[in-house]
């Protein structure tokens, strides 16, 4: 077996420095960075835009592809609705304005989710994190399943980040810290790419490994474009875009 070696890169995230490991091979036993140096000084706003991500309304996105057999279809919105989300860190109460950001997924044509994202950036950094979900799951047009669904703030669920302004190869982080709900995390695991799908080339894209040990065994493979954000996410590939910045 290779070993690698370990390295310890400083970087900002919420305006205090703080480190960031990163070792081995993607995907392994290691840790991922879960406190972001939140402080008094943190402002959370629900407008704006980072080099793989946007906040701003009217962002639209179709993808679409085939997953156990079935077609797949996921629409990401970017809603022109705030939802402010309450939340204590390290004793002390702070406040986030979240953008809504709705997905909506059909599998052979039928409803099949509709999620509500809840999304801030941090105004001094950059950096974008996720505050909740408010996930529905449907069956024959009726909703069956509100499970996924948590916010920060409540059951001791925290903010995880889900898009830094600064891609480090390597990097690892939480993208979501809802005890045995959601515990997303993320690696940056591949830079400079050139990525064809039907709504477009794309070069200098970015490649993320998402894993979670609430399952595991499964990783998603997620790419992103600059300036576009998302363009795959595992078997679904962009095929429209609107994006507003």
């Amino acid at each position: 077996m290779r070993r690698h070696s370990i390295w310890i890169v400083p970087v900002t995230l919420a305006g205090s420095a703080m480190v960031i490991a990163m070792q081995g091979e993607p995907g392994g036993d290691r840790s991922f960075t879960s406190e972001f140096g939140f402080d008094q000084t943190t402002v959370f706003l629900p407008n704006g835009a980072n080099a793989y991500m946007s906040l701003q309304p009217g962002s639209y996105k179709r993808f679409a592809g085939e997953e156990d057999g079935a077609a797949v279809e996921l629409e990401i919105t970017v809603l022109p609705r705030v939802r402010p989300v309450v939340f204590e860190e390290q004793g002390r109460k702070m406040i986030a304005f979240t953008r809504i950001v709705e997905e909506r997924e059909y599998i052979d044509g039928e409803l099949a989710e509709v999620s509500k994202n809840y999304y801030a950036m941090c105004s001094r950094t950059g950096n974008i994190y996720n505050f909740g979900e408010d996930a529905e799951k449907y069956e024959d047009g009726r909703i069956v399943s509100r499970d996924g669904s948590w916010l920060a703030g409540k059951d001791g669920a925290r903010p995880g980040m889900l898009m830094p302004q600064t891609f480090l190869l390597g990097a690892r982080y939480s993208q979501a810290i809802a005890p045995g709900v959601s515990m997303d995390r993320a690696e940056h695991i591949e830079m400079g790419l050139t990525v064809v799908t039907p709504a477009g080339a794309f070069a200098n894209c970015i490649k993320v490994l998402e894993t979670t040990p609430l399952e595991p065994d499964e990783e998603t493979i997620s790419i992103f474009a600059p300036d576009i954000g998302l363009i795959e996410d595992d078997e679904l590939i962009l095929v429209e875009y609107n994006a507003s910045r």
